[in-house]
């Protein structure tokens, strides 16, 4: 399976990124590590999407940072770096410009990637010495952003919606759980696909589900979608709620791996708890596949570094359990005496499973 999910960086080659001399590396890393951060910058304060409306006119810094209420010194000095260091901007005299190459900052994917490394999981980085050196302990000193973290898991699972829809009307649900439901973004989507859905979310934090109430209110959902808050970590508190009981099907997206970290028995006796619970409904396991060292080896390195941002830098540092590959998966699955009913190759692979 392909990794990659930018076509424009097929273009590019190893050493582009790698550099083929210690200069030219140093360099390369010192600039992406800056402009990665400028660029999360734009994007957060607006100058970018203000940039993108002044067009061919360009504007000066000043403009600028009036429009979006920044700091125009520090916002000069920012945009120069960028004009001389990056391909999508250019100054002429006093006025910046977004070249052709700017819209790669709003492309799909961009800002999801920036949401994912820099305001959910940033910390991970910024906390490395000292995690390294136990000075401080993850969730402990310090843990990444809930609210962005939520945002990011919705990015990552949202491609799977459309086959999650298609596969539950095969099979004729009409009510669906999901599981670690966060601020309830998956379930407006869910909605908006499927009119005739109906739902519940289930989240652990109180905070998250005063989020969803306020997402599903303004979607106009509230009606269609009922919040509980438990702990899916325990099916046997979901057993007991009466809002369960017609849920023909659980969606379950970038959390049951979270679970491993107490290792594969935790999660196989979660999977047979609800098999006991509720036999004969189905479940929508949506995880990332882990790699080995051999696929990491023969895919170009553009194609390597999301999954191995994933799996040994997100995950681990994190201290989440960690990913399994496809066969781990499938073993998991047998041994909790769960069905595997189909499979859809995908970053996040989708499975649907028969309790």
């Amino acid at each position: 399976m392909s990794m990659n999910t930018e076509s424009e960086t097929s273009t590019l080659r190893d050493d582009d990124l790698l550099g083929d001399t210690p200069a030219a590396w140093r360099e390369g890393m010192r600039n992406g590590y800056l402009r990665w951060f400028l660029v999360h910058a734009l994007m957060q304060t607006g100058v970018g999407d203000e940039l993108r409306r002044c067009g061919a006119g360009g504007a000066t810094s000043s403009e600028l940072a009036a429009a979006c209420k920044v700091d125009g010194y520090l916002l000069l000095h920012v945009l120069t770096y960028l004009s001389h260091a990056d391909r999508i901007l250019r100054k002429q005299r006093d006025r910046f410009f977004l070249t052709e190459r700017g819209e790669w900052l709003f492309a799909p994917g961009m800002k999801d990637a920036l949401i994912v490394s820099i305001d959910a999981y940033g910390c991970i980085l910024s906390e490395l010495v000292p995690a390294l050196t136990g000075e401080k302990r993850y969730g402990r000193d310090f843990k990444r952003r809930g609210d962005a973290v939520a945002a990011a898991s919705l990015i990552a699972t949202r491609p799977n919606y459309p086959f999650i829809i298609d596969t539950l009307r095969r099979y004729g649900v009409s009510t669906v759980a999901d599981l670690g439901c966060g601020a309830a973004g998956l379930l407006v989507d869910f909605c908006q696909l499927a009119p005739e859905l109906r739902g519940v979310g289930v989240d652990v934090d109180a905070g998250s589900l005063s989020e969803a109430r306020r997402t599903l209110a303004e979607a106009g959902f509230s009606d269609r979608v009922a919040l509980i808050r438990a702990d899916i970590g325990a099916p046997e508190e979901l057993a007991a709620r009466p809002e369960l009981e017609r849920v023909q099907a659980f969606n379950c997206c970038g959390v049951l791996h979270e679970f491993f970290r107490d290792g594969d028995e935790a999660v196989i006796d979660i999977l047979r708890r609800y098999k006991q619970l509720f036999p004969g409904r189905y479940f929508f396991l949506g995880e990332f596949r882990a790699r080995t060292d051999e696929e990491y080896q023969k895919a170009p390195l553009l194609e390597r570094t999301r999954p191995l941002w994933f799996q040994h830098l997100m995950h681990p540092l994190s201290l989440q359990g960690l990913p399994r590959t496809r066969d781990e998966w499938r073993q998991i699955f047998e041994r909790a005496g769960v069905q595997l009913v189909d499979v859809r190759d995908y970053f996040l692979d989708q499975y649907v499973l028969k309790l």
